[in-house]
């Protein structure tokens, strides 16, 4: 058995209010990690720390410019056993992205569509919530089974731990 994290957090910047008032959660960005450390997080966001319209697929750091930035971003880090068949498949995906990274985009439109309730699929785009949610589904870890997928929805898989709450840069 093999072991991913889960991080769930809220940097307090302009998109992410927006979120955070749209869903009602406290946390308005999920990302993945292979580590419990967390030094590279998977997800979907903006690629420049100053820049809310230049996203797509990232790899994040907690000692990046964005997060000293937002030094107050709040985060619960859940941990989750995965079988290693799932690991070696979530891996093998994960570098898929890395490699190709610019072909991948942030879903800004699915974003104002979800607030209507309205699905609409572009490949190659995402948004943080469909993405981790996709990887879990496609590496056989667990199936979340509806259309859209809101950070919070990660809080309710079984088995899933949670290891930290509180500043990200405590971590």
């Amino acid at each position: 058995m093999k072991k991913v994290y889960l991080i769930l957090t809220h940097s307090g910047s302009i998109p992410s209010k927006l979120i955070k008032y749209y869903t009602g959660f406290k946390y308005s960005h999920i990302s993945i990690a292979l580590k419990k450390d967390i030094d590279n997080m998977y997800s979907f966001g903006r690629k420049k720390y100053n820049n809310h319209f230049n996203g797509g697929f990232i790899i994040e750091n907690k000692n990046s410019k964005f997060y000293k930035k937002f030094n107050k971003t709040t985060c619960t880090i859940l941990e989750l056993e995965v079988s290693n068949v799932s690991y070696k498949k979530l891996v093998k995906l994960l570098n898929h992205y890395k490699d190709n990274i610019d072909i991948y985009k942030y879903d800004f439109l699915g974003i104002i569509f979800s607030i209507f309730n309205i699905t609409y699929k572009r490949n190659n785009y995402s948004v943080c919530s469909e993405f981790v949610g996709r990887l879990l589904e496609e590496s056989s870890i667990y199936y979340f089974n509806k259309k859209r997928i809101k950070p919070i929805d990660f809080l309710n898989i079984p088995n899933i731990k949670k290891i930290y709450e509180g500043l990200l840069l405590d971590y």
